[in-house]
């Protein structure tokens, strides 16, 4: 048919897209609903499918295929776009329409006027182009359109809307790679817009693409033809290389008529001329897919060889490899479908050339290394299963198989870790903590330290204070500025001072120049060495006094307290999912966050921080959220730290699962201020972070007073709501309180005494807490306004060597009726102390008349745990909010429900106090636009935990409730409002 030695170009394309009409076959309905879509004015009509279907081509060949007299076609590819920014892709995008359509004189908006007003684009740029176009429609044709929806760029999208809505001749084709089901942000932007899918070629236009390129040279057999429609499954792609290598083998023997028998021969050549496009159906998988799609090839093998016509279940051949059918590996298969990678009945693949690929590429005993992945993977599974029954045994016998395989598996490293924790084991929950931090330093470091703290604790009340100061110094290694270990160390060392005195018995046989030497001796001595000790050790910021801190001392950093998403503070259960959740967050993978953090919050329903986080990751996809913080105590108080942030939480979900606010929904950052030691330094922090619009916290009266000074002296000013600080004492422009005083709660206690004949009360309180000595006051002068006594002065929890016994029968030798507990949250454990031994004090024989104290508090002994502690029955607490109170059930059930568990007060006023912040934002809102609206936030009981919230003076209206503790629970008391 042709002459050998003329070299004859092969006219099969591999790979670049096709822009000649003619050399491109089928599709033709496809141009036909564009074009219908254009003349109704479809402001976007997007096109998707898979890599290699010609989505590229058809949009070069749009232009040529529509009518177009008022229509003007640009294409722009985005493909190498993904990293650029805003201002970088619009000045791109003006660029190339100037060039293209040869506007000369014409100047697009450069990227730092972008940058700076992203709508300058529309608003000069684009007006120019259309007059230059005599009013023409602009049709945008933009390829690889993906980029624009990465998850670091999804503020591009909200622009492009707003884009379209506005400029009534501009339209846009776009073309994804991805079915548009799956990409969350498309969802929202393409509402009702019509989508059409690029598939694979009908039998007719298959058989053109392979015969029409090389009518006159190549004569293919009919039996040829059907092989290659069979291989290829219609793919475009695959056709093209399947007639690309037969072209070229044809041209190399000059036989120019295939058979089936050359289609059979050319396979394997074809498959390395493939390789390229083949990759895509392989790396664009997750792990799991991969080895599905492995063994459906298989199967699908294993089925052709037996003549079978329905190949068996491919989950049969992964049990021969260990590996059990998983609800991952399920929806795996069920992805694969979604994909149009495999058949309807999830056991054939759809292209056979593709299956034929995956045997030569990606057999399963190829990938064995995947395999033992996720082997280790779902065992791993099996084993958090286990534990969360209770099978601890054997839990932790699977989890150590799983480290035996993978030394450097995290999670069970971490789990191992937190099981030993939880069983007090601190010598193996330091060695786990420890491996799991050289393996990832980043998300394990927070978790190491605490641990390292709690195993030096307990070694200090074993008096092993030399192993005890190695794990503090271990801790101080990692991070040399960590305030809470450098007061444990400081502790350490007062307490070792004091098991080491002078022998006095040695001092009298000296004279006294001797005295006078050895005194002076030792002092030289003592101040060498802690002058040494000062310049050596990374503590020394907790020994000096501030004068010298710029000297001997490193800057705090409360930028390691505070935390979107990057950190974790909370570490009382497994949850590998809120640990990976972590890795994505701070990998900006916004959408994979979302995901894991779901998925951790299933794991732990009573978990706040990973319900936040994994709203924080849904509003981080959308447009700029709206930001608050919540500060909590999460040293020393972690309890109390749960409870406030599960009202934020659930305040927080709501507001983001109803939409936000215009499309913007709420972030909430956590930040902890150490119980009130760093309080200031986080409080000015979040002060100059101006995306910050409010703070809920802090949890301490004494916390607060230490950081309204930032918030109210701030640049721009930011408003705060405690939803616990109750002094009286906290008076600020920016202070507003969702709870009630220690007035209302000082009265409602004075009361109670009064009017149950208790006459005389003996108080025991810290002097330098704030909230202690407000409410002491508030309690004495309503107290002894009804006619009341106090026995003698308050006694000082926090003074060394009390004898509480001593201190309980010396108030009841006094008459005194009952006892008023107003520790702070750091001695809760003294108050606790007091009622085991006035408990104690009631059965005691020598105590004929059973005499004991009545025990009276407020919110601070509000604790589940404590209600089940024998010593604290009949305790009566003053409350702003319980659970039990009709006005409370709806919010309860509701909190109940959200938490599996019943909620405390603090949940309920730190609820109220996010609520007060959303109600206050405005369609722009800022700081000052709050704090104007603060004041005037009239709530009702339905948007509250229970009680209308309207601030007076800044001061929440409404009532404390007494309740008490009744056979391991709290109740409400009778006869109280």
């Amino acid at each position: 048919m042709v002459n050998p030695e003329d070299r004859i170009n092969n006219p099969y394309i591999i790979g670049s897209p096709i822009d000649e009409p003619h050399k491109f076959f089928g599709r033709r309905s496809l141009f036909e609903i564009i074009q219908d879509n254009l003349n109704q004015d479809t402001k976007i009509i997007l096109l998707h499918g898979q890599r290699r279907i010609g989505k590229s081509s058809i949009l070069q060949l749009i232009p040529q295929f529509l009518i177009a007299d008022e229509l003007k076609f640009f294409i722009f590819d985005l493909h190498e776009k993904s990293q650029s920014s805003l201002g970088e892709i619009l000045n791109s995008l003006a660029t190339e329409i100037i060039l293209h359509l040869e506007f000369n004189n014409l100047r697009p908006p450069t990227i730092e006027q972008i940058d700076n007003d992203p709508k300058i684009f529309a608003r000069r740029f684009l007006p120019l182009v259309y007059r230059r176009l005599r009013n023409k429609k602009l049709v945008l044709l933009l390829d690889e359109f993906d980029v624009v929806l990465e998850k670091e760029n999804s503020e591009r999208l909200p622009l492009l809307k707003e884009l379209l809505d506005k400029q009534e001749r501009l339209f846009i084709i776009p073309v994804v790679g991805r079915h548009p089901s799956t990409l969350q942000q498309l969802r929202s932007f393409l509402k009702s817009a019509p989508y059409q899918e690029i598939g694979l070629l009908d039998t007719e236009s298959a058989r053109r693409l392979i015969t029409q390129p090389a009518k006159n040279l190549l004569k293919y057999e009919e039996e040829a033809i059907n092989k290659i429609i069979r291989l290829s499954a219609g793919h475009p792609y695959f056709i093209q290389v399947i007639c690309f290598t037969i072209f070229t083998q044809a041209r190399e023997q000059n036989i120019w008529s295939v058979t089936s028998e050359h289609v059979d021969k050319i396979i394997d050549k074809a498959l390395e001329n493939a390789e390229a496009g083949l990759a895509w159906f392989w790396d664009g998988l997750p792990m799991a897919e991969q080895i599905v799609f492995s063994a459906i090839a298989e199967a699908h093998k294993i089925a052709l060889l037996k003549n079978q016509q329905i190949p068996d279940d491919p989950f049969m051949l992964l049990e021969e490899y260990d590996l059990s059918k998983t609800e991952e590996l399920a929806q795996a298969s069920e992805h694969l479908f979604e994909k149009a990678l495999v058949d309807d009945i999830r056991r054939r693949v759809k292209v056979e050339f593709v299956r034929l690929w995956l045997l030569k590429r990606h057999s399963l005993e190829q990938e064995f290394e995947k395999l033992q992945k996720l082997r280790t993977k779902f065992k791993f599974a099996v084993a958090t299963q286990l534990y969360q029954e209770g099978k601890q045994q054997e839990a932790v016998a699977l989890y150590e198989q799983i480290i035996q395989i993978d030394s450097n598996h995290v999670s069970s490293l971490l789990a191992l870790a937190e099981i030993y924790l939880r069983t007090d084991n601190l010598v193996k929950a330091v060695e786990f903590y420890t491996r799991a931090y050289q393996v990832d330093q980043t998300s394990n470091k927070e978790k190491l330290l605490d641990v390292l703290e709690r195993y030096g604790d307990k070694l200090k009340g074993q008096k092993k204070y030399d192993l005890a100061r190695e794990q503090y110094n271990q801790a101080l290694e990692i991070e040399p500025n960590r305030i809470s270990t450098q007061e444990k160390l400081q502790l350490l060392d007062k307490e070792i001072s004091k098991k080491l005195p002078l022998r006095s018995d040695f001092l009298p046989q000296l004279n006294w120049q001797g005295k006078k030497s050895l005194i002076g001796g030792i002092f030289a001595v003592a101040c060498i060495a802690i002058s040494l000790y000062l310049w050596s050790n990374p503590n020394r910021c907790s020994f000096v006094p501030k004068q010298l801190s710029g000297i001997l001392c490193i800057d705090e950093n409360p930028k390691n307290n505070i935390s979107r998403g990057e950190r974790a503070f909370f570490f009382s259960n497994p949850n590998s999912a809120r640990d990976q959740g972590i890795t994505a967050f701070k990998a900006r993978d916004y959408s994979k966050a979302a995901e894991r953090f779901k998925v951790a919050v299933t794991n732990d329903h009573n978990d706040p921080e990973v319900l936040i986080y994994y709203n924080n990751a849904l509003a981080l996809q959308q447009v700029s959220p709206i930001t608050l913080a919540a500060v909590v105590p999460i040293e020393n108080a972690k309890e109390k730290a749960q409870e406030i942030l599960r009202g934020v939480a659930q305040a927080q979900n709501e507001f983001n699962a109803n939409g936000g606010l215009n499309g913007r929904l709420l972030q909430i950052v956590i930040a902890n201020d150490a119980n009130g030691r760093i309080s200031k330094p986080v409080a000015k922090e979040l002060a100059q972070d101006e995306s910050i619009l409010g703070v809920i916290g802090h949890y301490t009266s004494d916390s607060t007073e230490k950081a309204l000074p930032e918030y109210e002296n701030a640049k721009t000013r930011l408003p705060v709501i405690s939803p616990s600080s109750s002094s009286t004492k906290l008076k600020a422009d920016v202070f507003f309180r969702a709870t009630a005083s220690d007035k209302a709660h000082g009265k409602k206690l004075a009361e109670y005494a009064w009017n149950n004949a208790l006459k005389k009360v003996v108080i025991f309180w810290n002097p330098k807490s704030l909230f202690s000595r407000s409410i002491t006051e508030q309690f004495i002068t309503n107290f002894e306004k009804l006619g009341g006594v106090i026995v003698s002065n308050p006694i000082d929890l926090t003074a060394d060597n009390r004898n509480v016994e001593q201190e309980v029968n010396e108030s009841i030798s006094q008459n005194a009726q009952a006892a008023l507990l107003i520790p702070d949250a750091t001695y809760v454990a003294a108050a606790e102390e007091i009622a085991r031994v006035n408990a104690n004090l009631k059965t005691s024989a020598q105590n004929q008349n059973k005499q004991g104290l009545k025990l009276l508090s407020t919110n601070i002994l509000y604790i589940d745990r404590l209600s089940k502690v024998k010593a604290f029955d009949g305790l009566i607490l003053s409350v702003f909010w319980f659970r039990d109170a009709p006005q409370s059930q709806k919010f309860a059930q509701a909190a109940k429900q959200q938490w599996r568990g019943g909620v405390s007060t603090n949940t309920a006023t730190s609820y109220d106090a996010t609520q007060a912040f959303i109600h206050a934002l405005s369609s722009n809102p800022s700081r000052s636009t709050i704090l104007q609206k603060l004041p005037q936030l009239n709530l009702s009981s339905d948007e509250t935990s229970g009680e209308g919230l309207k601030f007076q003076d800044h001061e929440r209206q409404g009532n404390p409730i007494l309740i008490q503790v009744q056979n391991d629970q709290f109740k409400i008391l009778p006869n109280t409002p």
